[in-house]
Order: C-alpha cells, then structure tokens, then sequence
C-alpha cells in the first residue's frame, strides 16, 4: 500500500512541477530553454512512474524484485521533489537577475540622460591615447565643433599655447591628467579655447573610470566667463570705493555686540595710523574715542549699541596712535538675526578735522569782517568829528599867526603864542591821524628811521610829561628802518608817553626802547590780525 502511496505523491510532484513550469518560466528565452528542460524532466519522471507501476502489479513483498522497485521508487521521489523545489528555485533566480538588469537599465538611462542632458560638457577621454571617445551634446556647443573634428582632437587642441600661469598648455593638461589617474579625480580651473579661437574661463573636473581592460577620464567642464567677468566687475567696483573711501578719508568698520572691532578698512591708517591687524579682534570702539572729563565713554557706547537703533551724522572725537585729537562723523546700521538679537554694528566714520578747521578759519574771518565793518562805521563818525574840528584849527592857527606878527617886543605874550602855536599844530597832527584813519586823508608812508624819529620827538615831549618824570630812551634794534607817514609815529609816540606819565602819581621814569622782532605762524594763529615777517618793536613802560 505504501509504494503506492508514494507513487501517486511522485506523480503529484511531477505534475505540479510541469503546471508550475509552465506558468512561472514564460517569458524570455532563458526561461523558456529550463521551461522545456523541465518539460523533458517530468515526462521522464512519469514515464518512470508508469514502469513502476507495472512493476509494483508484477511483484509479490518481500521478494528481492520488491527491493529494488522500492528503490527506484525513492530515486524517483527525489527527482520528484527536486524539479518541484528547483522550479520556484530558477523562477526566483531569473526574477533577481532581471531585477538587477531592469535597475542597471534604470541607471545606464539616468546617467545617459543626465549625459546627453547636461548644461555642462562632458567627455570621455582614453587615458592612454589622449583622444576623446565620447561627448554629450553641450560638449559640441561650448567649444564650437563638430563630432568628427572632436574625436580627433587631444585636450591641449581645446586649450591656447599657454595657460595664465606662463605654462604651456600641453605639459600642464598631461599633469592635471596624471593627477586623476594617481588620485581618481582633480578639480581646477583652465583657460579653454573654442574651435572659433575664442578663449574661455572653465572649471573642470576630471574623473578616473575603470571600463573593462580600458582607463578612462570623465571631463566635466563648465564655462565660468561670466562669473569671472562678474569677478572683475567686483574687484573694479571694491577697488573704486577704497579709492573713494581713501580720498574722502572714510573708514568702514563692524564691531559685534560687545563693541569689538571684527572688520575695519585699510583707510584706518591714514585716519588713525593704526593697520587693521592692529584693532581687529583686539580693540573696541570705545578704546580709540575721546570724551570730555566726567564723561564715561566706554558707558555712552555700550548704551548705543543696546538701544539697537541706527546712527547717522553722529560727531565724535577720536584718537590719533600719536594721541592727537581726530574729528570725524560717524554712520552706523546694526546687524540683527532672525530673532532680532543684536550681532552687531556696521557702519563708516569720515574723518572731518580739516573741514572743522576751515569751518572755524571761516568763522574767525567772518568775526573779522564784523570787525571792520564797526570800524568802519567808528572811523566814518570820527573822521566827520575830526573834518569840522580840522576847520576849526585853521581858524584859529590863522588868527594865531596874526597875533604873533602884532605882539612886538612883548616876549611873554610871544612865548605865550609860541606855546599855543605848538599845541595847535599839534592838535592839527592829530586830527590828520583821525582822518587817515577815516580814509579822509592819504597817508603818506615813507621809509625813516624808528631810532632817530623817536629820538627827536623825545626832545619835544620831555616838556609836555613834566619834571617830576624821567625817561630813559634804549634803542635796541639794529636797523629799525620801517615804513610809516612820520606824523603816525609823532602821534603814536605822544599817546603812548602821555598815558605812561597819566599812570605815575607823582614822580617815577618811563622808558622807551625799540627792538628787532619776527612774527611767526604760531603767533598770527592766535593774533588774527598779524601777518608773518621780520618787524620792529616800539615798546614804552613806566615805573
């Protein structure tokens, strides 16, 4: 009963390995080619089965015949079971190949997309020829040139005889080619040529790829000419500002949120006289300013940068590396994050000290205009005063002269008019003076001699200060040649010598002494007034 059990399971197997065959190996050919080696395989099994069975129907159990029908029915049991297994078995192995193959056939037409489709060029060079076998497309375009002249070109044909760097072409391409095969890729950039002899920037990158007994590069060039003329245009642009930064004496600068320098400008020593490296990651801002005493200026700062608020026009004092003062007007933005919290401040400072120093030289000859145009006014009134009072002398010096000639022998009353007449005269010298300065009379400057023209007045004004006053008279320069009308001395002199002696109550000296004096840049800054050179000083002290 048992053999026939068996059987009937060998045929079962047999059969299902046929049906299964025949609906899992459709399809392609190699599946096909097992298909009907499984075919040949179960028709064998079930021809098998049929002897067997004849043999079973032959034989009595026990005998030796049973034996060895037991034994082919086993045999026959295992070829059962392994063509039922090995159908699922090869059905599982050709699904895997084919999924393999249907994932390389994805990749072969991603990369051959991608290949054909790239902006980029892209080539493949035979390491050990130096010819190009394949190109996408874009290769063509960007250099100008057909396939036929391609596939005969070498890289050094796209290249100009010499790279920037002095190089030729040939010898640095062979380099940059040994580099990829040594290390399996190298990027840099190159100056390529199109077939039309136009001259290109590039990056390229090339990429070792191994391919069956073959060495290939992949060559990815992309054309950067815009981007290097873009470039220029930055570099041009910058180096415009700094020139313009540089004549306007402006510095740019940023501090973070603690006020320490992070970035400032090369102006700065022009400005400052400090380099960059000097401040930058070492200064704050409040290190280089000035503030008046009582003010804390590292305090007013931090404050600023808290309140996170732009500054314009700001003016402020800031100090020199030799410690002199520098004025400037400062502008500054602050640099917040996504959140709003403080990074920092980025702004410019304009040195401005020349232009507050001509602002205050301004403002000095505006105070002198002021000036003048009172004096101007003071003189006019003078000089009106001085024209009616010079009309009066003459009346009087013209009666004086009549009396003079009808005194006779009266000594005393000659000596009287005589004295008159001096006085006169000499009022009639002053109201010249008051005029001159009115511009109501020329004045009439001529070289004389400072020492003699006081010497003589001298005699003449010893008189007129009195006898209880005595003067000393010390000519102490060595030329004292001058330009002046004698009758402005004459005054000077007299003024001057009066208000000494009006100043000594009873008794005392006065003295009177010239000397040689220059006139230099630093006296006239603080006399406006004044005008540099060599002068001679008329000086009278009393005692």
């Amino acid at each position: 009963m048992i053999p026939i059990i068996l059987l009937g399971f060998c045929v079962t197997l047999q059969t299902a390995a046929l049906v299964f065959g025949v609906y899992l190996l459709r399809g392609s050919f190699w599946r096909k080619v097992w298909l009907v080696f499984d075919v040949i395989l179960v028709l064998i099994g079930l021809r098998r089965s049929l002897l067997i069975l004849s043999a079973l129907s032959d034989v009595a159990a026990g005998d030796l015949a049973a034996h060895a029908v037991m034994q082919d029915l086993i045999a026959l049991l295992v070829l059962a079971m392994t063509l039922f297994s090995g159908i699922f078995i090869i059905h599982f192995m050709f699904r895997s190949i084919e999924k393999a193959a249907a994932v390389l056939r994805e990749s072969e037409e991603k990369y051959h997309n991608i290949f054909k489709g790239s902006r980029d060029s892209l080539t493949l060079l035979d390491a050990s020829l130096g010819r190009f076998v394949t190109w996408n497309p874009a290769a063509l375009n960007m250099f100008k040139i057909d396939a036929e002249a391609l596939a005969s070109s070498t890289p050094s044909d796209l290249s100009p005889p010499y790279q920037p760097d002095g190089r030729p072409s040939d010898e640095k391409a062979r380099e940059m080619i040994d580099i990829t095969l040594e290390t399996g890729a190298h990027f840099f950039e190159w100056v390529h040529k199109r077939f039309t002899g136009e001259e290109f920037f590039a990056t390229v990158l090339l990429t070792r790829i191994a391919a069956n007994d073959k060495v290939l590069i992949q060559a990815t060039v992309r054309d950067i000419t815009e981007q290097k003329l873009a470039e220029a245009a930055l570099r041009e642009s910058e180096a415009r500002y700094n020139h313009l930064a540089a004549l306007s004496r402006t510095v740019t600068w940023e501090v973070d949120a603690t006020g320490l320098c992070t970035y400032i400008s090369d102006v700065v020593t022009d400005v400052l006289g400090y380099r960059p490296d000097e401040l930058i990651g070492k200064k704050h801002c409040y290190d280089l300013g000035y503030a008046p005493p009582g003010v804390n200026i590292m305090e007013r700062n931090l404050e600023l940068l808290a309140s996170k608020k732009p500054f314009l026009n700001m003016e402020n004092q800031m100090m020199h590396k030799d410690g002199h003062p520098v004025r400037i007007v400062s502008n500054g933005m602050p640099i917040l994050d996504a959140s709003g919290n403080l990074l920092g401040y980025r702004g410019m400072d304009t040195d401005i000290t020349e232009q507050k120093r001509l602002e205050e030289e301004k403002q000095q000859l505006q105070e002198q205009f002021v000036h003048a145009q009172k004096m101007e006014s003071v003189g006019r009134l003078a000089g009106g005063i001085a024209h009616d009072f010079n009309n009066k002398l003459g009346v009087i010096l013209g009666y004086l002269e009549l009396a003079q000639k009808q005194t006779g022998d009266n000594a005393s009353l000659r000596e009287a008019l005589d004295k008159i007449s001096v006085a006169a005269n000499s009022a009639v010298s002053l109201t010249r003076q008051i005029l001159a300065f009115a511009r109501k009379q020329t004045v009439a400057p001529r070289q004389i001699n400072l020492n003699e023209s006081t010497e003589n007045m001298l005699v003449m004004l010893q008189k007129l200060i009195g006898e209880g006053v005595s003067t000393t008279w010390i000519p102490g320069s060595a030329s004292a040649r001058v330009k002046i009308d004698p009758a402005q001395i004459d005054q000077i002199l007299t003024n001057l010598l009066l208000n000494a002696r009006d100043a000594i109550s009873e008794n005392g000296s006065i003295t009177i002494e010239t000397s040689d004096e220059i006139i230099d840049e630093v006296y006239c800054a603080a006399h406006a007034e004044a005008a540099p050179g060599q002068y001679v000083a008329l000086s009278i002290s009393d005692d």
